[in-house]
């Protein structure tokens, strides 16, 4: 099972692209009881698969002894656990050792470092690089992702990223989903030319520090359309049933947003879609974002599973067939 936790929305930066509007000011926190319960239930809801935990933010680094401790207690259960951060803590080689070294003993396997151009108004390169240096130096797999403007998309912000050594480089194109109160023209997001085909590769549930649970963390995905309910008020094992069995979240996984965009252009709501989009997530969180389209998908769903259902039924009300001799 693949779990992530966000485990607040306080950061010590205020990026422009950050869709869950995280900074200084904030106080979200995901109690530290309630996510060692979750990886308990984690630990046994798909029990023939590898446990896989991720803690992020916010920045998780900000309350470094609790972000210890909660990787000690994933280790502790068996799993592969990763952490996202911002590198901004890397000020210096004493330090960045000092702190990787004690995750490292606690049983972190991965760190990803998220960087773009709004990044680095906050953060220098320098601590990048020595973040991604120092992980690996300690055998902590190392990871660059990179979110990246238009003008970026052939840009010295990026033959930057991908002359770092011994990271893996996951380039990311902006998506249309920002900071709360912050408008970006459409000139800063990459070309919207890759079509919307394809079906949902999230396989990981996600908590935020509200307690909710989403079926993805891709920007615009923290909306009610791919919410899964509040993990700190049921099981685990509930969720993951919505998860697995949810009318919408089949259909995502199995056929992709694109099945949804029949119906809305039959019930006259095609002037509500954009003529292209960057990949499937962008359809997704679009669909996801816009109250209509989102109403036209779950009844699409609805319908959908009910079909299903009736043939459930029918194939059980038919009589079996009588052997011949």
């Amino acid at each position: 099972m693949q779990i992530g936790f966000m485990l607040t929305d306080r950061c010590n930066i205020s990026c422009d692209h950050c869709d869950a509007s995280c900074g200084p000011d904030k106080t979200g926190l995901l109690p530290s009881h309630a996510i060692q319960r979750l990886m308990r239930e984690a630990s046994g809801v798909q029990s023939a698969k590898p446990l896989e935990i991720c803690f992020s933010g916010g920045e998780p680094f900000l309350d470094f002894p609790r972000l210890e401790s909660l990787v000690r207690a994933g280790q502790e259960l068996g799993a592969t656990v990763t952490c996202v951060s911002n590198a901004s803590w890397a000020s210096s080689d004493e330090k960045g050792l000092r702190l990787l070294g004690r995750l490292q003993r606690a049983g972190l396997s991965a760190l990803a470092v998220s960087s773009s151009g709004f990044h680095q108004q906050f953060v220098p390169r320098s601590r990048v690089e020595r973040a991604l240096r120092i992980a690996h130096e300690f055998g902590i797999q190392a990871h660059l992702k990179l979110v990246y403007r238009r003008s970026e998309e052939d840009s010295e912000l990026v033959d930057w990223a991908r002359s770092l050594p011994n990271c893996r480089l996951q380039r990311i194109p902006l998506m249309p989903h920002v900071r709360k109160g912050l408008h970006l023209p459409d000139s800063e997001f990459p070309a919207r030319n890759q079509g919307s085909e394809g079906r949902c590769p999230g396989a990981s549930l996600s908590i935020r520090e509200t307690g909710e649970a989403y079926m993805c963390c891709t920007p615009g995905a923290f909306t009610d359309f791919h919410s899964l309910g509040d993990a700190t008020a049921v099981p685990l094992a509930e969720i993951q049933r919505g998860f697995d069995y949810g009318s919408v979240q089949q259909i995502l996984r199995q056929h992709g947003p694109s099945y949804f965009l029949d119906a809305i252009r039959a019930t006259g709501h095609a002037d509500r879609l954009r003529e292209d989009y960057a990949g499937p997530c962008d359809l997704c969180t679009h669909i996801a974002g816009d109250p209509c389209l989102a109403g036209i998908a779950r009844d699409v769903a609805r319908q959908e599973a009910r079909g299903q259902l009736a043939k459930v039924f029918d194939a059980l009300a038919s009589p079996a067939p009588v052997p011949t001799a």
